[in-house]
């Protein structure tokens, strides 16, 4: 019963480092404390004298309940077909064990953080070359060639000459138009006041006074006496 309580308590503890862990508080040697602790219980556990009955199954179903994962049973099982050790014994067995797993995965880290960091530097290095060097090298050298310097202002001469010819060929038709407008306007004003003169100075153009005839005096004269 005592075995049971302190498998009790470190499992209450090993969910308590679980929640931890996934609230950002990350504490992974004190996990791997509590996971050893757990293992040895399980060995007493297994070298029980009052357990001898139970079969293996119904110990490992007691022992995955109880929060242990299959790879710590086997460890926990082949511990304890060992001879009788005392706790001392299996926590240096353990540590043993737990220092090799941790110093595998910490080289695994390391070397996985040093590809991090050679991959960043290399990124970091391409991208500022492409970004800052390899334009400043290229455009210096570029920009050391007097003659195309030259070559880019007499392009653009041309262009602003062509533009200007451009202009000067519409004002110059616009010019022309107004000028034959005007011209044929002037004609025609002119025409119109040769016409007026005309008529108001040639006298020919009316019809003449109207005379009557000496019978008509005449008569007049006699019908009056």
């Amino acid at each position: 019963m005592a075995t049971e309580q302190v498998l009790t308590v470190i499992e209450n503890s090993a969910k308590t480092n679980v929640l931890d862990q996934q609230n950002g508080n990350n504490n992974n040697s004190g996990y791997v404390m509590i996971r050893k602790y757990l293992i040895n219980s399980a060995v007493n556990f297994l070298q029980n004298s009052r357990l001898k009955l139970s079969t293996n199954d119904a110990k490992r179903t007691f022992l995955l309940d109880k929060g242990l994962t299959a790879d710590e049973i086997d460890l926990a099982f082949e511990l304890a077909i060992r001879k009788p050790m005392n706790d001392e014994t299996i926590l240096k067995e353990l540590d043993i064990i737990s220092n090799s797993n941790m110093s595998l995965i910490g080289r695994s880290f390391s070397m996985f953080y040093q590809f991090l960091l050679w991959t960043g530097f290399i990124y970091g290095s391409y991208t500022i070359y492409w970004e800052k060097i390899h334009p400043y090298l290229f455009e210096t050298a570029k920009n050391d060639r007097p003659e195309e310097k030259i070559y880019e202002k007499i392009e653009e001469l041309k262009t602003q000459i062509t533009e200007m010819n451009t202009n000067l060929s519409i004002v110059h038709e616009f010019i022309t138009t107004y000028c034959r407008l005007r011209d044929d306007s002037t004609m025609k004003m002119k025409t119109e006041l040769s016409s007026i003169k005309a008529l108001l100075v040639n006298r020919h153009q009316f019809p003449s006074v109207p005379t009557i005839p000496k019978w008509q005096l005449t008569n007049g004269n006699s019908n009056g006496e």
